[in-house]
């Protein structure tokens, strides 16, 4: 998901996100951004090493585990910031997270 919020060397980003989807996977329940208890460890996941169903963001071409939160100094050449579930399959489950982006120039 495209966020509209460009980054610079220098900034310091902040998410934090909450409520739950479904992964789309049979006779399993919700998740919350945190994503299951088990790493992906698959390669048709964006970022294997991260838990599986979890929120992730990508800048430049670095995925980053998000989770309910973090904080992170962004070090690289000006990109966006996009936010993603680790998912195999996007888009065969249902619901929505409520994300929240703060980046400090």
């Amino acid at each position: 998901m495209f966020t509209n919020c460009f980054l610079q060397s220098g900034d310091t980003v902040q998410i934090s996100a909450s409520a739950s989807i479904w992964a789309g996977v049979w006779f399993t329940g919700e998740n919350g951004p945190q994503g299951w208890t088990n790493t992906a460890n698959d390669s048709r996941f964006p970022k294997p090493s991260a838990r599986a169903y979890s929120l992730l963001s990508r800048s430049d071409s670095s995925y980053r585990y998000v989770g309910t939160g973090i904080s992170f100094l962004y070090t690289g050449a000006g990109t966006y910031l996009y936010l993603r579930i680790n998912d195999d399959r996007p888009g065969n489950g249902s619901g929505a997270l409520d994300v929240n982006v703060q980046v400090i120039h």
